[in-house]
């Protein structure tokens, strides 16, 4: 099994990323458009799973150890296969999912990709007792995620790909101008900010 690749970025299109590592391109598929996040020619680091299947070998790409963690939990779901999985960890992230397994919020599930009222109905159920509140900030509970702003996230993949800490990513956050929606402008802002907090 491959569980983690690091290499350079090949190739793209809408559905999948080739990496180039050691002179071999191994495709990859994350959920989501590849192109969003990543340029061809940088250097990048994932994690993967390898799905097996009698016509196919695909390899799915995460971020995140816990990305992939997530994406290990729903695909054991009945009814739930691995490209819904990858694409419903994609969509929201860990956090948000593990969030509403623990609350039971069957309405957040329902925005994800697929997701039906059933479906929510068996995650709920089949995940009731795979996460804890050790998977979560220590005040999760209390502290609800912010509404979600694409063109922010986009500019914090983006950071984290060019090497720059989660944790950094954080302190700088609330300085960004969250209505804002040009991803170039907050790229730049974002990286004045950060040559501030790292000086």
């Amino acid at each position: 099994m491959i569980g983690y690749l690091s290499g350079q970025v090949f190739a793209m299109d809408a559905k999948s990323l080739i990496l180039m590592v050691g002179g071999v391109g191994y495709e990859l598929n994350f959920g989501c458009d590849p192109r969003t996040m990543y340029q061809v020619g940088q250097d990048l680091a994932v994690y993967t799973y390898t799905n097996v299947r009698e016509d196919a070998l695909e390899l799915y790409a995460f971020q995140t150890v816990d990305d992939k963690t997530v994406f290990n939990k729903l695909r054991g779901v009945t009814g739930i296969g691995a490209k819904s999985a990858v694409t419903m960890v994609a969509s929201a992230g860990a956090e948000t999912i593990i969030r509403a397994v623990l609350s039971k919020d069957e309405k957040m599930l329902l925005t994800l990709p697929g997701c039906g009222k059933k479906t929510a109905a068996r995650i709920l159920l089949e995940l009731e007792k795979a996460f804890d509140a050790e998977d979560l900030p220590a005040d999760w509970s209390a502290a609800p995620p912010a509404q979600k702003n694409e063109a922010l996230d986009t500019v914090a993949d983006a950071l984290i790909s060019l090497g720059y800490q989660a944790s950094e990513i954080d302190a700088i956050r609330p300085h960004l101008k969250a209505e804002g929606s040009d991803e170039g402008a907050l790229l730049k802002q974002a990286l004045s900010l950060l040559g501030k907090y790292r000086s």
